[in-house]
């Protein structure tokens, strides 16, 4: 249980911080969606305490940390689709790159060997890259800086169809997959993390 509670803190540390710059880098106040945004990353940090045993399966963390993002976009802040993918890839590159950053300032302390086999030297790198990822993210927003367009120009005609769309494809693929695996917590992640995206892509008062 207390391998457990540290993870879900410290990665929920780091998680807000990979939202806070994609949302902040595109002029967008994370103060403004902080619930969605702690509700999609405890439930991202479900699925990767689940599969983190489980090599063949590490491919799913970061890969379903960008659809979390995309999707968070799409269907909470109301960006175009297009726009969604753009931001949210560009966002997770960010928050990458930022970490990737930290690792090599550290002169090997918190080398990729470290943080695996010394938890507490994970602990730090995760708290560094999400303090340092949210505060930069908060100094740009401050400071007038970042990204702003016109998103609606890019609004597809059938937008809220290839919305849904696209989180049905995920669920039947996902499904399929975590069937084959039998791993019943990622599924059950990812089951929520998906109808909490269809709740907001079908309910259009969730855009104010």
């Amino acid at each position: 249980m207390k391998e457990f509670l540290l993870f879900m803190v410290f990665s929920t540390i780091e998680g807000v911080s990979a939202f806070a710059l994609t949302l902040y880098i595109y002029r967008f106040d994370l103060k403004r969606y902080i619930l969605p945004v702690l509700i999609v990353v405890t439930l991202a940090n479900l699925q990767s305490f689940a599969i983190r045993e489980d090599t063949s399966l590490s491919f799913i963390a970061p890969t379903a940390n960008i659809v979390f993002i995309i999707l968070f976009m799409a269907t909470v802040v109301r960006v175009p689709i297009v726009w969604a993918m753009i931001t949210g890839v560009s966002g997770y590159f960010a928050f990458g790159l930022l970490q990737v950053s930290i690792v090599l300032a550290s002169n090997g302390y918190l080398s990729i060997d470290a943080v695996q086999h010394v938890p507490l030297r994970g602990y730090m790198l995760q708290t560094l890259t999400g303090i340092s990822g949210t505060y930069l993210g908060w100094m740009l927003y401050q400071f007038g800086y970042g990204f702003s367009f016109q998103f609606d120009r890019l609004r597809l005609r059938f937008e809220k169809t290839v919305v849904i769309g696209f989180i049905g494809v995920m669920l039947s693929l996902l499904t399929l997959l975590i069937y084959y695996k039998d791993a019943f917590m990622i599924m059950l992640s990812f089951l929520v993390s998906m109808l909490l995206f269809l709740y907001y892509a079908i309910n259009k008062e969730a855009a104010s």
